[in-house]
């Protein structure tokens, strides 16, 4: 069952013990008014879930308060400072996580505290018992900071947002050596891309080379021909005493008056 909420009316009610009842669901928040009497509050080994109520800090009148054994999570809240007259803490064997509020040092009659096997970390609270706990109060953690536990020590500390580039220096030589790899890449990239059209020119040009020479040995070897066909047949004709075939004759005008006057001259 769960608890019923209205034993927050209960004025006058100095002891609550209801440990390993099959209790489920969360803890009321109006567990305690501010002028209740309650002194014992005892609910472990049941199933209760949910956060601790920051409305706890309303049961001032504690001296004794066991949450043990159950499935509470969240943080522990900051409220329970407010329990001056606690001198027993128990929280074992739960789901609480995060760092205990240091506002808890300030409970000087506090004479016992076991948070063992939670999700805490960070650090103790400063002043008050918790510099003197004993390892077995605290194991079982994720990583509370104490000399007495041979564990890792985590702190729930958010990263600040770095504008100063040599705040983090391995880091910044990193992201510089990608950019720098990066840009590499593109340089090789582009002088692959420069390197092919560059042969490709270079190819063009000289097919181009080839080409025009050997078209040029051709003309050669035709003119050549030709001259040398005409000088075979102009050493025949001068061998053979043959007149002169193809030989271009001027006349005047005069001259071919009177070559018309006197066709028998």
């Amino acid at each position: 069952s769960r608890i019923p909420p209205e034993i927050g009316y209960l004025q006058n009610l100095t002891v609550l013990d209801i440990r390993e009842s099959a209790l489920y669901g969360m803890i009321p928040a109006d567990l305690c008014e501010p002028s209740s009497s309650l002194a014992i509050l005892q609910l472990d080994g049941n199933s209760l879930s949910g956060p601790i109520p920051d409305e706890i800090g309303n049961c001032s009148s504690l001296y004794l308060l066991s949450l043990s054994h159950n499935d509470l999570s969240g943080a522990i809240p900051s409220s329970m400072s407010m329990l001056q007259r606690l001198e027993i803490l128990r929280l074992e064997c739960n789901e609480l996580s995060g760092e205990m509020p240091k506002e808890l040092g300030r409970l000087q009659n506090l004479l016992a505290v076991n948070v063992s096997y939670n999700r805490l970390i960070g650090r103790l609270p400063p002043g008050g018992i918790f510099p003197s706990l004993d390892a077995s109060a605290l194991q079982g953690n994720l990583g509370i900071c104490s000399p007495l536990l041979k564990g890792p020590c985590k702190l729930d500390v958010q990263k600040p947002l770095v504008l100063d580039p040599n705040a983090y220096p391995n880091q910044m030589h990193g992201k510089n050596r990608g950019n720098d790899i990066q840009r590499r890449l593109e340089h090789h990239k582009f002088l692959s891309i420069s390197a092919i059209v560059a042969m490709a020119a270079a190819a063009v040009i000289i097919v181009g080379v080839v080409v025009i020479t050997l078209l040029n040995a051709s003309a050669r070897r035709r003119l050549a021909f030709i001259d040398n066909a005409l000088e075979s047949i102009w050493s025949s004709s001068s061998r053979s005493g043959a007149p002169s075939i193809g030989r271009l004759v001027l006349f005047d005008s005069r001259s071919s008056g009177n070559l018309f006057a006197n066709p028998e001259a």
